[in-house]
């Protein structure tokens, strides 16, 4: 579904950085992965790249066999808005519009009927429970419902890949947990790939495999096996063999 063949990203300026170095990564047709390491291990650069926000200095990324990265600027804003849905820490909604405005922006951008929009943004709504604030403008509801509300509108035009940063940063323990339980159901009854970027492992613990990065390298990886606690703490012990500052793993949830 998506492979990451020996990318590199290097910043150059009066002292050159390298945030990535040689990631290979390969997900599989419907696998959710998480992808953690401590503040700075390029996690998020990783992510960047692959949702084509930022451009790998070797290396190419392939979705679907396709590379993103090649396509002319129309044809890469296509590619965004129908094979790759995000969702983000801040939620990116647009406070001006309501719930079911924001859900339906990118059938808006693509010129689909107003008919089709409100079909289809009723269907996801019922599946993510959030008809009751569809009419709602975004200061009036919850965090946990923003983010279940970008989580709907990431996933209104069926993407093929899921790509999610920190999603449950901003958000109580409740609403972490009912937001990951979503995201979870979600890759298991619509088959949607999926990718988090994650400093907190009970968030982490949902995917079925966590890959880590330290220093812009691959560090390693653990797959869940049939329990989610014990896979938890697998989580948090490699974690703390990585080592980093404390706060990387201070988000824990029990």
């Amino acid at each position: 579904m998506m492979h990451v063949k020996n990318v590199s990203k290097i910043y150059e300026g009066k002292v050159t950085y390298r945030a990535l170095a040689n990631i290979d990564l390969e997900i599989e047709d419907g696998e959710f992965v998480a992808i953690m390491g401590p503040s700075g291990s390029g996690k998020t650069t990783l992510l960047n790249i692959i949702a084509t926000i930022d451009e790998p200095t070797t290396g190419e990324v392939l979705i679907e066999e396709e590379n993103p990265h090649a396509l002319s600027r129309d044809e890469l804003a296509k590619f965004r808005r129908r094979e790759l849905g995000f969702v983000f820490q801040e939620f990116n909604l647009l406070p001006t519009l309501t719930v079911e405005e924001n859900i339906v922006l990118p059938l808006t951008l693509d010129g689909k009927r107003v008919k089709e929009m409100k079909e289809k943004a009723q269907a996801i709504a019922e599946t993510l429970g959030i008809v009751p604030i569809m009419g709602k403008r975004i200061h009036e509801i919850s965090g946990g419902q923003a983010q279940r509300a970008a989580v709907a509108r990431a996933m209104i035009h069926a993407p093929k890949l899921l790509l999610a940063d920190e999603p449950t940063g901003n958000l109580d323990s409740k609403a972490s947990k009912d937001v990951m339980s979503l995201l979870a159901s979600l890759n298991k009854e619509e088959k949607t790939t999926m990718l988090l970027v994650t400093h907190d492992p009970q968030a982490a613990s949902y995917a079925e495999r966590v890959i880590f990065i330290r220093d812009g390298k691959f560090y390693s990886e653990i797959h869940r096996g049939e329990s989610r606690q014990t896979f938890f703490q697998s989580i948090i012990d490699t974690l703390s063999l990585m080592g980093g500052e404390h706060h990387d793993i201070s988000s824990v949830r029990r």
